[in-house]
């Protein structure tokens, strides 16, 4: 007489399949949050840095036009 297959360790094993998936998922979206969170705070800090200087080269040319 055949062995009747076990269903219960068949379905953990498609449990942690998809559990595998799942955090791969929200592994990638979570990075790709950060990166993008990373990316915008760094062009902030690059586009007040460029306000910057070009403030203080326009503040000297006016300066020096007197």
């Amino acid at each position: 007489m055949p062995h009747a297959p076990d269903t219960t360790t068949r379905g953990l094993t498609i449990a942690r399949y998809v559990g595998n998936v799942v955090l791969i998922v929200l592994g990638t979206a979570a990075a790709a949050v950060v990166l993008y969170f990373l990316v915008v705070l760094g062009t902030l800090i690059l586009g007040v840095l460029a306000g910057l200087v070009l403030a203080r080269m326009a503040a000297r040319m006016l300066f020096t036009m007197r």
